[in-house]
């Protein structure tokens, strides 16, 4: 119906910092061809490495990680650089 890309966020998953819900993000990237950016869950790196390798989601943000779990964007994207993941290389260094 015209969208560009579809926003998923599990209410059960949300704020808990246990996972994205990974079986809801892969049905339904199997009802659509949009872009799916998977929300609510991440409460550890691995959870976005998760999100990403096990599903066809485009993207993964996170709030309560970064707010309540005292976590860095920047070791994150680092974290998920390492794993191979598909990240933005900017500001990325060696440590």
């Amino acid at each position: 119906m015209g969208a560009g890309e579809l926003l998923i966020n599990s209410i059960d998953r949300d704020w808990q910092c246990l996972g994205y819900d990974i079986d809801l993000i892969r049905e339904a990237a199997d009802l659509v061809n949009i872009s799916i950016i998977a929300c609510g869950g991440a409460g550890e790196y691995s959870h976005f490495e998760d999100a990403l390798k096990l599903t066809k989601v485009d993207a993964v943000p996170a709030a309560s990680i970064f707010h309540y779990r005292n976590q860095s964007v920047f070791l994150a994207r680092k974290h998920l650089f390492e794993s191979e993941c598909n990240v933005l290389k900017q500001n990325l260094i060696k440590l």
